[in-house]
């Protein structure tokens, strides 16, 4: 098992205390567990719940895919070479994004069901950690989940984001309100790939914020 490179975790059977079943220890942590594979360069943890806490630390690892696996408190990523981070799930407090200065791609699934109570500011607070990124992606059903309320102007812009591509399945919302909204908490973008449905639209911004459209059909 030390020299596996690429592991796919999906609907691991987590116990209450945070055991997993191993054949070679059945009473294995599940940090533990996943620290069994020093090598790794691409790990997935898919549809596993009841899970405390999340430490990656493979020295290796260049891809981390998190989907859909309760994660309660935080995740903490200590893989330097980590170039490609995709999440989807609850509101988990991650560390240590910040500081992996070879990541190039990030993908946020947000889904309205699972982000509900304090969303805007931990939303917030991820895009912060992940604007050094060289291409962030954000997916969500509806447009709820991106644009803030007015009540929540007391949240602080996220400054370093220049490149953004955003997806909206289900969207109500204009082009114009979803790209103000996003300008006030993103003061220095500059590119805005914006898909509504089938139709996506490339917003670019000149220094007065200004923004001129181009149509890709």
């Amino acid at each position: 098992m030390p020299t596996v490179r690429n592991l796919i975790l999906c609907n691991i059977n987590v116990d209450d205390d945070g055991y997993v079943n191993d054949r070679d220890n059945e009473d294995t942590p599940w940090i533990s567990f996943v620290d069994k594979f020093p090598l790794l360069e691409k790990l997935v943890i898919d549809s596993c719940g009841k899970l405390q806490n999340l430490h990656v630390s493979q020295q290796n690892l260049v891809s981390l895919v998190l989907k859909d696996s309760l994660v309660a408190d935080e995740v903490k990523i200590d893989s330097p070479k980590l170039k490609s981070l995709e999440y989807k799930g609850v509101l988990t407090d991650f560390y240590g994004i910040e500081a992996l200065q070879e990541l190039e791609f990030v993908i946020l699934y947000l889904d309205p069901l699972k982000l509900r109570d304090y969303r805007y500011s931990w939303l917030r607070d991820i895009l912060e950690s992940c604007a050094h990124s060289k291409r962030l992606s954000l997916i969500c059903g509806i447009e709820e989940v991106i644009i803030f309320p007015v009540e929540m102007d007391d949240v602080l812009p996220v400054n370093g984001i220049k490149n953004l591509g955003l997806e909206i399945i289900n969207c109500h919302a204009t082009t114009e309100e979803i790209s103000d909204d996003l300008i006030w908490l993103l003061p220095d973008l500059k590119t805005l790939s914006l898909t509504l449905g089938s139709i996506t639209e490339v917003i670019e911004s000149d220094h007065h914020k200004e923004m001129d459209e181009s149509i890709i059909d």
